[in-house]
């Protein structure tokens, strides 16, 4: 210590604290390893492992059932039909097989099939705006985008069809198969063809200020009269075309035609398909149609009104229909897997479908002399429309559109009606491998990642509850651990534990090659993790701030994490993109939906997995990540007011409002001495306790006493007086006897004495430090032993005392020869390696007193430290603390008036939480004893007789205190030759008056105990 009693080792000890604390963890956890194996090792491996092997067994008997088929798409291989339109895949037979010689990145053993089309599947959507799938074959788009049909021809994608240029007047954006689109005799056979690739183009169209770019009206369909069929075009099956192409056709389209650039457009063709008693006639309409916005002078507002005003109508009319149009195509006909279906669907959805425009065109301005347009291209989408089968993609859309209108720029531009942009697209050639890739591991991993991740809560919670209910953190208190430092260890460990059970979540992951493991970046899952690590941390110690009992906090906290689980997979069928912020404010919610996101962009087809880049404000899990960091903090500061406000059973408690309050509560300084109190309160306390108190106030005692006490004080917050004006001294090498009944304030001056509780008024020192002020002294001079065992069952003895010494500041080269002396003054050296739970009630005793005397403190307080022995292991413990006294002061806290005896050189009882006395016991039996005893039994026929001989022989003032049917007892004080005259009188006259047995005692301590506590306050309560 230096001059001003600092300890200049002060942050070394702090250190050494919380390393003891953090490695005793470490040793529990190492005994426990095969429970730890099992919890952090084995369950999240589990959780992983599950969807894992179920995927691999389930994908095995898929991949057996559909083989594996590589493709070459879109080279220049040709794999075409009669009609040069592209083969299907489902008969592997007619395909082609590539030269993989000649195909880069492929594998040589491997039979690759030609396709010049794609493998994409097509969908619709009914009335409610559920999916249904078409049940068709070859419903595959091919690898070139035509959107005009003036270009040259050329192999594979582009054979000559045998039509003339004229004929070519289709509302496809394929190229033509032979005989044309509208060739009758490829209709008869591929009716769906056309049906699934037609379009009806048309848009709402706002014209410049200045005009310019006009309108195009909505023609009536055309539908060819019977006159006009004649026997060599149905023989060659152009008749439709060759009408459809002929002057009259013609002359009747353009005299109804519109204005403006718009209509220097090419008119084409959309077959209306009339479904009507299975009968199939065709009418053509002549697309596309350009119709003005209602009003005059439209603005953008305007248009968009009128958009909506159209979707509503057009989503009206697919709701009016009969529902069975749907299910003639979902499998809920008997004939879903032909074409009349189909074609049923079309002829019933079509005009509805005719009703929707692909968008909007606005033009600001249109001045093809100056060859300057400026315009705006609207196009949206709506899901239940889009899916209704007939309106194409946005991307479709718009290309389609500016193809049309760069033709209608360069035309309007040039005066030229045949001028004209051929507009091609052709994807490039890729190798496809078609195989079973269904992630079923990942879907069903989606479902246990969860509790794979958050398991370790209910852990934490019942480590954290635990060691509360069996009162282990206030021994650590008691022994001078800052509750700090016992929540930054329970941090690092659980930390320890975290990072331990990820590493087996995420290797598990990758040994079973689940996509969220292999897809997403591990850079990502690694950060999430050790936030989400943090996260749970907080949740934890936020859970166990709630819970009292550790069996209730397991079961309600398993609980919360399984509805947790199970309340986010619900809310994930809701919200099926970003959920509401709130939603998020439970961590536990936010990782789950950060793993959900993750998971269904590693199995999706449309995007690689996440990596960091992916990771910016609005993204799904950015959110989630951000909302794991905000909660990380705001659980633990909530944890942490838990822990002052609701605590434990043990210790004080602050008041809800204590963050307010305490800002502005002035700082109380306790009072050394009160220069007045409440006579009242002290009324039972006897001379000698005054006495005692005048003698310290005064200053009338060595100094050097190691506990020194004045007129301390203990209000509690409810108002109750659990100490009252307790002023005294213990001498060094003494061993004081602090007795009373239960509710007295013996265990108050304890744990205001070992710095766990602060004194309402009052002073103390021990060992010379202000147990107020200097409370890091204090600890390092103080011992506890508990009335209870507070030990951890997986720690042998000798780590227990490693552990507090290392808690108490003993230096790492002193740390042996401590812990073995106390080993050796407890006789607890054979046992030094036996873990705690396997010693004897005896054993358990005798370790608890060695902690208690770790480190050489100058004051130990021995709380009832025989309870529950036998006579025998009592007396070993006596001999133990006997033999332990000299150099300290002892407190011994008792019910056995026999060990009070035996040990206490000095006595005080409480009651009600007044020193009713205080003394040695000889100095107690002679102030509260009767003195002597006497005892007689005899028969009751003799009783009265015998009674009158007794009393004729004790002196007057004595006092019959028993009275029997068959005896008697008598206290009195002795005078000079009174007990030798009684002894001769009775030994001589017993049998003259019948008299048994009789017998005579000095007053026991226990009868002095008694006198004192049982006037008034026996009933006292704590």
């Amino acid at each position: 210590m230096d001059p001003n009693g600092q300890d200049p080792l002060s942050n070394v000890r702090k250190s050494y604290q919380f390393r003891a604390l953090l490695r005793s963890k470490l040793s529990y956890q190492k005994r426990q390893f095969k429970v730890n194996i099992c919890c952090v090792a084995i369950c999240p491996f589990m959780m992983v492992a599950v969807g894992g092997i179920i995927g691999i067994i389930l994908k095995n008997l898929i991949s057996k059932k559909y083989p594996r088929s590589n493709y070459l798409m879109c080279s220049n291989e040709s794999a075409l039909n009669n009609y040069n339109l592209p083969l299907s895949r489902t008969n592997l037979a007619a395909l082609p097989k590539a030269d993989t010689s000649n195909v880069p990145n492929s594998i040589s053993d491997q039979t690759y099939y030609v396709l010049n089309s794609y493998l994409l599947p097509i969908s619709i959507s009914d009335s409610s705006g559920q999916t249904r799938p078409f049940k068709i074959k070859d419903n595959s788009p091919s690898c070139v985008w035509a959107f005009d049909k003036n270009y040259e021809f050329s192999n594979p994608y582009l054979l000559n069809p045998n039509v003339s240029l004229s004929q070519r007047i289709d509302s496809t954006d394929k190229p033509d198969p032979l005989g044309g689109w509208l060739n009758t005799v490829f209709l008869s056979q591929n009716a769906i063809k056309l049906v699934l690739n037609q379009k009806i183009p048309w848009m709402l169209v706002r014209d410049a200020p200045s005009g310019g770019a006009g309108y195009r009206n909505r023609l009536p369909p055309v539908k060819i009269p019977l006159s006009a069929i004649s026997q060599s075009g149905l023989a060659s099956g152009s008749i439709f075309q060759d009408y459809l192409a002929s002057n009259s056709t013609r002359s009747l389209i353009q005299s109804n035609g519109g204005s403006g650039l718009l209509n220097q457009i090419d008119t084409k063709f959309y077959v209306n398909i009339i479904s009507s008693n299975n009968t199939i006639p065709y009418t053509f309409q002549p697309v596309p149609w350009f119709q003005p916005v209602q009003g005059n002078s439209p603005t953008h507002e305007d248009v968009d009104d009128e958009i909506a005003s159209l979707i509503k109508s057009t989503l009206s009319g697919y709701q009016s229909l009969d529902p069975s149009i749907f299910n003639a195509i979902s499998g809920n006909s008997s004939d879903s897997d032909s074409i009349t279906p189909l074609l049923y669907y079309y002829g019933n959805t079509s005009s509805i479908t005719a009703e929707m425009p692909w968008g909007a065109l606005v033009f600001n301005k249109a001045d093809p002399d100056n060859r300057e347009w400026n315009y705006t291209l609207q196009i949206g989408d709506n899901p239940q429309i889009s899916n209704a089968g007939s309106i194409p993609t946005v991307v479709e859309r718009m290309v389609n559109q500016q193809a049309s209108l760069g033709n209608g720029f360069l035309r309007s531009s040039l005066k030229n009606s045949e001028a004209g942009i051929i507009h091609l697209l052709r994807a490039m050639p890729q190798i496809y491998i078609y195989e079973f890739g269904f992630p079923i591991g990942s879907l069903i991993g989606s479902s246990l990642y969860p509790f794979g991740v958050s398991f370790l809560i209910s852990v934490f919670v019942l480590i954290i509850v635990k060691e509360k209910e069996d009162r282990i953190l206030v021994m650590m208190q008691m022994n001078g651990l800052k509750l700090s430092y016992y929540y930054l260890s329970h941090y690092l460990h659980f930390f320890i534990l975290s990072l331990w059970s990820f590493v087996f979540f995420l290797i598990s992951g990758r040994i079973f090659k689940l996509e969220m493991f292999n897809q997403s970046s591990i850079g990502v899952l690694v950060i999430l993790l050790i936030i989400w690590a943090n996260a749970m941390i907080s949740v934890s110690f936020f859970l166990s701030s709630i819970f009292k009992k550790s069996g209730s906090s397991q079961v309600l906290v398993y609980l919360i994490v399984l509805w947790g689980v199970i309340i986010d997979s619900a809310i994930s069928f809701i919200y099926t993109n970003s959920p509401p912020l709130a939603y998020l404010i439970w961590p536990p919610f936010a990782m789950y939906r950060a793993m959900s996101r993750l998971n269904a962009v590693a199995i999706s087809t449309e995007r690689p997995g996440y990596t960091f880049s992916d990771i910016v404000p609005g993204d799904d899990v950015f959110n989630c990540i951000i909302a794991l960091i905000i909660g990380w903090f705001v659980y633990l500061i909530l944890a942490v007011y838990l822990n002052l406000v609701i605590g434990s059973d043990f210790g004080i408690r602050k008041p809800w409002h204590f963050f307010i309050t305490d800002f502005f509560k002035k700082q109380v300084v306790i009072p050394r001495e009160l220069d007045s109190y409440n006579e009242s309160e002290l009324q039972f306390e006897d001379l000698d306790v005054k006495a005692e108190r005048n003698r310290v106030l005064n200053d009338q005692f060595s100094h050097d006493n190691p506990l020194i006490l004045r007129r301390v004080r203990k209000v509690y917050p409810g108002g109750k007086i659990a100490v009252k004006d307790v002023t005294m001294t213990i001498d060094k090498g003494t061993i004081f006897g602090l007795l009373g009944p239960n509710g007295a304030g013996k265990t108050t001056i304890i744990s205001m004495m070992s710095g766990l509780y602060k004194m309402s008024s009052g002073y103390a020192t021990l060992a010379g430090f202000d147990v107020t002020t200097q409370t890091k002294q204090v600890y390092r001079n103080v011992g506890i032993c508990p009335q209870h065992d507070i030990l951890w069952g997986d720690l042998t003895v000798s780590e227990h005392l490693y552990f507090y010494a290392r808690l108490k500041g003993i230096l790492p080269e002193n740390e042996k020869s401590t812990v073995d002396d106390v080993i050796r003054k407890v006789d607890l050296t054979s046992m030094s390696n036996v873990l705690s739970k396997n010693l004897s009630g005896g054993q358990k005793r005798r370790l608890s007193i060695a902690i208690s005397f770790v480190g050489n403190p100058s004051v130990v307080f021995l709380d009832e430290p025989t309870t529950g022995l036998d006579p025998e292991v009592r007396r070993t413990v006596w001999n133990i603390i006997n033999g332990n006294k000299d150099g300290r002061t002892i407190i011994l806290t008792t019910h056995s008036m026999e060990e009070a005896e035996v040990l206490c050189n000095r006595i005080g009882i409480m009651a009600q939480g007044t020193m009713r006395c205080i003394g040695t016991q000889l100095r107690l039996k002679q102030l509260y004893g009767s003195g002597f005893l006497i005892t007689i039994t005899c028969d009751k026929i003799f009783l009265p007789q015998a009674k009158v001989f007794i009393e004729s022989i004790l002196p007057p003032d004595s006092q019959i205190i028993d009275n029997f049917i068959n005896g008697a007892s008598w206290e009195f004080k002795p005078q000079p030759n009174l007990i030798s005259n009684l002894y001769d009188q009775l030994y001589s006259k017993k049998n003259h008056y019948h008299i048994d047995d009789w017998g005579i005692s000095q007053t026991s301590l226990d009868e002095v105990f008694l006198r004192i506590i049982g006037e008034d306050e026996s009933g006292a309560t704590e």
